[in-house]
């Protein structure tokens, strides 16, 4: 019995889900090639967001502050949902693989909102995503980077890839590194489950449970620098939410409090 709850309130609430998506969508469809698309683009992703977090029913438990200025957040990477609270928290634009453009109606709403699609295999394609890195910031907005290039489900932080560093060290522009991990490790999106299953067994639960850490505002002219220190505090951050998560399972995290992000 407990079953079939579980699928028909993950099967609501992805009927929902793709609702408020398709909605946010025809939104910003009137500002498309306009001068304001990215400014529109920006204020929806963050609606979008924290509409996303309510419909799904995800508690966030966040210690997070915005840098004050444009910067590029460089997070480790679990789920699809990672971009839903990252999105609420920065309103940022994201640098998403290509084959997300061929999602079903998400794939649509994230080539309007300007985020930016590329090609890990092809160097041109990260040539041109650092361009338009670049081109985001200068036009006042933040860029979220999952620079470790995959997801995975233990605490820690895997090597990430040098693009980011090394545009970082070469523009100025600085490095927030952000952590987050889930209560329940099996939220995380790995191997070859397709999106589907993941979905309705994840969000057929009641809740989800979110733990979010922003760290210093990193600058330097050395890549590796920036790397090993954002891959260090990446590190150990994940490492102590996740030993909260696994000493208190069933109690509330005190970290900055819960940031409700609507």
């Amino acid at each position: 019995m407990q079953k079939v709850i579980r699928g028909f309130r993950g099967g609501y609430r992805l009927v929902k889900f793709l609702q408020h998506t398709r909605r946010e969508v025809n939104k910003i469809k009137r500002y498309q090639n306009t001068k304001r698309h990215d400014e529109k683009a920006s204020t929806c992703l963050k609606r979008w967001g924290r509409q996303t977090l309510s419909t799904l029913n995800v508690e966030v438990h966040a210690d997070f502050d915005l840098p004050g200025r444009p910067a590029i957040y460089v997070c480790n990477h679990k789920s699809y949902l990672d971009g839903a609270v990252l999105a609420a928290y920065t309103g940022s634009f994201f640098v998403i693989k290509s084959e997300a453009l061929k999602w079903p109606i998400l794939g649509k709403y994230i080539q309007l909102t300007r985020n930016i699609a590329v090609d890990r295999i092809s160097a041109r394609s990260r040539l041109q995503s650092g361009l338009q890195i670049k081109q985001r910031i200068m036009n006042g907005g933040s860029v979220v980077v999952f620079a470790e290039g995959t997801t995975y489900k233990e605490a820690g932080c895997r090597e990430p890839e040098n693009g980011v560093f090394k545009l970082s060290a070469q523009t100025g522009i600085p490095i927030v590194p952000v952590v987050l991990e889930y209560q329940n490790p099996d939220a995380a999106w790995v191997g070859d489950e397709s999106f589907l299953p993941h979905f309705i067994r994840t969000h057929g639960q009641q809740q989800v449970v979110v733990g979010l850490k922003s760290g210093p505002l990193l600058a330097s002219t050395e890549s590796d620098y920036l790397k090993s220190e954002t891959r260090r505090w990446i590190e150990l951050n994940s490492r102590q939410i996740r030993a909260q998560f696994d000493f208190m399972p069933s109690v509330r995290m005190q970290m900055g409090g819960l940031v409700s992000p609507v």
